[in-house]
């Protein structure tokens, strides 16, 4: 023993023979082999303290890394690998051999091994999760089985009273039967009766079911005997809500009606956007405070009397590059005007008689493409905007222009513009879970719609 405490020794075995002081070299070969002392001698030797069969440590550590838990399917060599790489072994550290894995350091093993023990406690949250989930799915069924319990002799309940109620029913029916049958027919002293009891239930029902609203074009059913005068009254009750309604809109309510069945003419079952314009109330200005006062300025010095039907803010698209620019659009009753954003600098002064057409999409983006004539030279091609509230503004171009029929609504695909000196370029329209309006890689402009 003082010669073994006087070295560091890594393991230490004991060989033991049949008897005290006997040693028989035959029964210590056979021990020495079994015990792969001679193997442990060679791996000592080379600088490793520990070597374990790629199945064994992949199996025992496969819990620290997410590639090789719960289950790894590849071989187990490469599984190996995958521990070590996420432990951070450092490659002098380890060496990974035919069959099995040989680590140098016992500190590198230790670290492992705690690691490994540290894990445990996640493992055992993992059980103990699915073993509560199981335990309250228990419950659960239970409770469910109790609710379908209910419910049975619940309904069976309502049953048996729906049972008694048309009992009490068909009584009272029978005794109407005589006075049903001839209903229709000459009132007599059989069916005088009924039929008098029918048209005096008829007006009641009639009183506390008419329709309140024009849009609402259903009508109570009638009997056969009150058919005349059922008709009579529905012409007369849709004049009378007529007349009430047509008394009491305003002027800016009438103006908004106008404008809304303007706006469904053009794009109702056209473009998807459409529905969600219907309730919204069509505005006359879309600027800010701060963009009115500078409005002002510029009404004063370009428009020479015009008057200002509709400003909203956009974002123009330069021709070529096509990089966004913030500008603001006003309509008048002669021409279309985009100004800067920022300074309302006048960039583009277009008469209303210039605007070949209103090119817009079916999808629910807010594109809109002005086609201008070529020959308008004071222009470098068709103008490409980009407007938040695009039903909104082509129906107030098209109320002042008058032409409905100039609104072009294109399919998903390509749309050309027109550039300077007769050249064109290309407007991608698709859809997408983004929305957005940006150069595509093809150097087109790429339209992304939301589906």
């Amino acid at each position: 023993m003082s010669n073994v405490t006087a070295v560091h020794a890594w393991i230490t075995h004991m060989i033991i023979a049949h008897a005290a002081g006997v040693f028989n070299d035959r029964i210590v070969t056979h021990q020495v082999k079994y015990l792969g002392l001679m193997e442990n001698l060679r791996v000592r030797r080379a600088g490793f303290a520990y070597r374990r069969p790629y199945e064994m440590f992949l199996q025992r550590y496969k819990c620290l890394t997410p590639a090789t838990w719960p289950n790894y399917h590849g071989p187990s060599k490469q599984g190996v690998h995958e521990i070590v790489c996420h432990l951070g072994f450092e490659r002098d550290e380890y060496r990974m051999g035919n069959t099995k894995i040989f680590i140098r350091s016992p500190r590198t093993l230790f670290a492992t091994e705690d690691a490994f023990q540290a894990k445990k406690h996640d493992i055992a949250t993992i059980i103990q999760k699915i073993w509560k989930g199981r335990l309250q799915r228990q419950e659960y069924l239970k409770m469910r089985e109790a609710a379908i319990t209910i419910e049975k002799w619940s309904r069976r309940f309502l049953a048996q009273k729906e049972a008694e109620r048309r009992d009490k029913a068909v009584h009272i029916i029978r005794n109407f039967i005589k006075g049903f049958i001839t209903r229709n027919g000459q009132i007599t002293e059989v069916n005088k009766a009924f039929v008098e009891l029918a048209k005096a239930q008829y007006l009641i029902r009639l009183s506390k079911n008419l329709p309140t609203s024009l849009l609402d074009k259903s009508w109570p059913p009638h009997p056969v005997v009150c058919r005349e005068a059922s008709t009579l009254l529905h012409q007369l009750h849709r004049r009378w809500l007529s007349r009430k309604y047509r008394l009491a809109l305003s002027p800016g309510q009438k103006r908004q009606f106008e404008l809304k069945v303007l706006a469904e003419s053009i794009f109702k079952d056209k473009k998807k956007s459409y529905p969600q314009s219907i309730g919204p109330r069509f505005v006359d200005d879309r600027l800010t405070e701060e963009q009115k006062a500078l409005r002002q300025t510029f009404q004063q010095n370009h428009l020479n009397g015009d008057k200002i039907v509709y400003a909203t803010t956009v974002t123009k698209y330069d021709r070529h590059g096509y990089k966004p620019r913030e500008r603001v659009l006003v309509l008048t009753n002669k021409h279309l005007y985009v100004l800067d954003g920022k300074t309302f600098k006048l960039k583009h002064n277009l008469g209303l008689d210039m605007l070949q057409e209103l090119v817009v999409t079916t999808e629910s983006d807010n594109l809109l493409l002005l086609r201008i004539p070529p020959e308008y030279k004071k222009d470098k091609g068709d103008l490409i905007l980009e407007v938040g509230h695009i039903i909104e503004a082509v129906t107030k171009i098209v109320d002042v222009t008058k032409k409905a029929h100039n609104v072009k609504i294109m399919e998903a695909g390509t749309i050309s513009h027109n550039l300077i000196g007769g050249k064109q370029g290309v407007i991608d329209i698709t859809t997408g879970t983004s929305p957005a309006i940006v150069k595509g890689k093809s150097g087109h402009l790429l339209v992304v719609a939301s589906p």
